[in-house]
């Protein structure tokens, strides 16, 4: 008893060195040659692992009565019962090193080299699938290292005397700015995918056109600063003038089966369909922002009686200048006919060509 009152019990270990009845001065100089020894092993996200050793920092230990305390907690008359028990005791063991040094070292690493350092990269929305419409491209990790977190770790890891660390697990790397699971990031897939959801069927009554995520997706773009959705006004504006172009039918020349049994083409005139380009591209980006699924018709300055055949379809008035003669159809029937007399041409009255709607009677 009185042998255990200033050594350690048997099957005692102290920071992991075995103190099995050694006294207080001999766990010290054994820590201290450990200490001697010391190196520790930094491990980077890639590559190979780097080691600074403790001398080359200066590292020395530094007791502070902490081994005595843990001694006096001994109750040396329960000696016998140390034979059939370990003793495990973990002390914080104080040591001085030259932090100067330490950056120094740290900074010769070659995970210091900047040349070798590859920046992480933010999760990003990938291309337009027909099947998958937009999906998120996860980021990816860099090793452009956050120096003022790796020191923190590396100071601490050497004043525990821990033989490695990660700097992956230490957070020790700049970490990219968004990922997949940044909100920004799923907000930004949910919009694109709604945008490109849209299905809009125009009817012009025996044809259709069909607007879908195929053409959308050409249309929307990323604002990478605010990362949000934009939809291409100028682009909508392009589709929509190309349904006019396609679709309208004012001012374009028609053909007429004359009552004088010939084939004619009337050109001229103001009648028949005309989109109004300025409301249908604003009414068609709300149906795209909402990703509405729908048939409709575009929006219209200028109507037509018919979509199929001929836009003046079967009720019509057929007027003959040459012949001065006019005839009236009324759903298909001819209803009247008579001569006329058109407009006086030497006093610049006269009757203009072409296809006009019915302005007043």
């Amino acid at each position: 008893a009185v042998y255990f009152s200033s050594h350690f019990f048997f099957q005692t270990t102290i920071n992991g060195v075995d103190a099995s009845g050694k006294s207080v001065q001999s766990v010290e100089k054994l820590i201290t040659a450990e200490i001697n020894q010391y190196q520790i092993s930094i491990e980077p996200r890639e590559g190979e692992a780097e080691q600074i050793e403790g001398m080359a920092v200066d590292l020395k230990p530094v007791f502070d009565g902490t081994l005595e305390v843990e001694l006096r907690k001994q109750n040396q008359f329960l000696w016998p019962a140390a034979f059939f028990q370990e003793s495990v005791i973990e002390v914080e063991t104080m040591v001085d090193y030259d932090k100067e040094k330490l950056r120094e070292e740290a900074k010769k690493l070659d995970l210091m080299d900047e040349a070798q350092m590859r920046k992480a990269e933010n999760a990003m929305i990938s291309k337009y699938s027909k099947k998958k419409g937009y999906t998120i491209i996860p980021e990816e990790e860099g090793t452009v290292v956050e120096e003022k977190k790796f020191f923190e770790v590396l100071e601490d890891s050497v004043t525990n005397l821990k033989g490695s660390m990660s700097m992956a697990e230490e957070d020790c790397y700049v970490k990219p700015e968004f990922t997949q699971d940044s909100k920004e990031i799923i907000k930004l897939a949910e919009t694109m995918n709604k945008y490109v959801g849209a299905v809009i069927t125009y009817d012009f009554g025996d044809q259709q056109e069909v607007l879908d995520g195929k053409a959308i997706s050409k249309w929307v773009s990323v604002d990478e600063e605010k990362h949000k959705a934009q939809l291409s006004q100028e682009k909508i504006a392009e589709y929509v003038a190309y349904l006019a172009d396609t679709y309208n039918t004012a001012g374009k020349s028609k053909s007429l089966k004359s009552s004088y049994g010939a084939n004619v083409t009337v050109s001229g005139g103001d009648y028949g369909w005309k989109i109004d380009q300025e409301k249908e591209a604003e009414a068609l980006a709300k149906n795209i922002k909402k990703g509405e699924k729908i048939t409709k018709e575009p929006e219209y300055s200028q109507t037509a009686n018919s979509r199929s055949g001929n836009d003046y379809g079967n009720t019509y008035v057929e007027v003959n200048l040459t012949a001065q003669h006019l005839y009236y159809y009324k759903d298909g029937n001819l209803v009247l006919e008579t001569d006329f007399v058109s407009g006086n041409d030497s006093k610049g009255w006269s009757t203009p060509v072409g296809a006009y709607g019915l302005y007043y009677k």
